[in-house]
């Protein structure tokens, strides 16, 4: 994998709402990541803007977009930024690829990014890029044992020779989200394939429809195509969003997302014509 370049710390910090010192330790980490998933929302929308922007996954271009252009990212920008800020404080982490089992059950390609890192003497697996039911703290690398935090329960079960899967507790019952060989790292190519895959393949679900999360402690957004979930303390509301003036509106109320005037998003199926 090719060197981690220089990142911009103040400004990174000034992004998500968080004042120094740092330190090398599981407390900045855990700070950060908690920081990251609650200021940069998960978002594929340039993947659905008409016509389609391509999504650039260096660091100058994840950098530009996140930080200095202040939009959101799915998991090649947003783990690929806290990447490049935890290399900078000298907290030793790669990147490593994983199949995703949500909703189906049945693990699929490559085509997701987490990070393995390494923080008060143990490892961890940090993840700011998964969307609705990601991490909103890393998860120490502890094979079953369940981890309470901010109200949700986790585990990371083996579930091949090789293989950790990483499950959350929803509604009493344990749910995959996907699974990993933790001693396979990701190689810049296996990235490059995967984010060209999930940008541009027709079977990708960020070609299918549009996908915005955000999440903090206590609280949970989301808005599928033409619906908004909002889970708070455990209470979940639901409502259709009918058009698209609409739309932008809770872009920014909901998930601190502001898009470029000129960028217009292509139709979701049920939206009116």
């Amino acid at each position: 994998m090719t060197e981690m370049p220089s990142v911009d710390l103040d400004a990174y910090l000034e992004r998500i709402g968080v004042a120094g010192p740092l330190r090398a330790d599981a407390d900045t980490l855990d700070a950060l990541h908690v920081a990251q998933v609650g200021a940069i929302p998960f978002e594929a929308l340039d993947v659905a803007a008409d016509p389609p922007r391509p999504v650039r996954i260096d660091p100058a271009g994840i950098a530009a977009k996140l930080v200095a252009g202040r939009r959101g990212g799915y998991c090649f920008e947003q783990n690929g930024l806290l990447r490049a800020v935890l290399t900078a404080l000298g907290l030793p982490c790669r990147p490593v690829m994983a199949r995703v089992s949500w909703k189906t059950g049945v693990p699929g390609g490559r085509t997701h990014m987490l990070l393995l890192v390494e923080a008060g003497g143990r490892p961890w697996l940090a993840d700011a890029g998964f969307g609705r039911h990601g991490l909103i703290s890393p998860l120490p690398l502890e094979p079953g044992v369940e981890t309470v935090r901010h109200g949700e329960s986790w585990r990371l079960l083996p579930v091949t020779a090789r293989d950790l899967e990483l499950q959350v507790r929803l509604g009493g019952v344990w749910a995959p989200l996907y699974r990993f060989d933790p001693d396979e790292p990701a190689l810049d190519a296996d990235i490059a394939i995967a984010n060209h895959y999930m940008s541009s393949h027709p079977d990708s679900r960020f070609m299918q429809s549009r996908v915005v999360a955000r999440a903090t402690p206590g609280c949970r957004r989301s808005l599928h195509d033409g619906e908004l979930k909002i889970t708070r303390d455990g209470v979940t509301s639901v409502r259709a969003v009918t058009d698209g003036e609409e739309y932008r509106r809770i872009l920014v109320e909901e998930f601190q997302l502001v898009l470029p005037e000129e960028m217009r998003l292509k139709p979701w199926p049920a939206e009116p014509a």
